[in-house]
């Protein structure tokens, strides 16, 4: 929610139309296996990737909307402003991570392609599986950490 000054107020299309972004990026993935041939793979990847982006993009219009708002001075202002800032952070975090299986994931599956062979790591069919393995541990990790400290927000005596 955007807080205008006197009530709290929600904009219902930036939040659909992030979502479709997502769900349609998410759902070309179903469609790498039927792929036919690498232009078609690629089409299918920049398509996602692109529609993968309108997350940072939200969460930089997200982030500017933030740095306008005070801490206030009531209780229920600093519970709006606690919340916000996490949700900020969850925010940002999902694209961290999200960005970083991104990355890794081109690292591990065509860095092959372009690494002399005195790179063994990428050369190691294991590591798309310790790649995966990582990022799934850093994201457990991270997430957590945001956990923990709304628990502690939540739960503050």
């Amino acid at each position: 929610p955007i807080y205008d000054g006197s009530r709290l107020t929600h904009d219902w299309r930036a939040k659909f139309v992030l979502s479709a972004n997502e769900t349609v990026s998410t759902l070309c993935g179903f469609f790498f296996p039927f792929c036919p041939n690498l232009w078609i793979w690629s089409l299918v990847m920049a398509f996602s990737t692109v529609t993968y982006s309108a997350i940072l993009f939200r969460y930089a219009q997200k982030r500017r909307a933030f740095r306008n708002i005070s801490r206030g001075n009531s209780v229920d202002e600093i519970e709006l402003y606690d919340r916000s800032r996490m949700s900020l952070a969850l925010h940002g975090m999902c694209c961290f991570i999200w960005t970083g299986i991104l990355v890794t994931y081109f690292a591990s599956n065509a860095g092959h392609l372009v690494v002399p062979t005195s790179w063994t790591i990428f050369h190691d069919p294991a590591v798309t599986m310790i790649e995966e393995c990582f990022m799934d541990l850093v994201a457990k990790i991270l997430y957590m950490a945001l956990i923990v400290e709304a628990h502690y927000a939540a739960f503050d005596e």
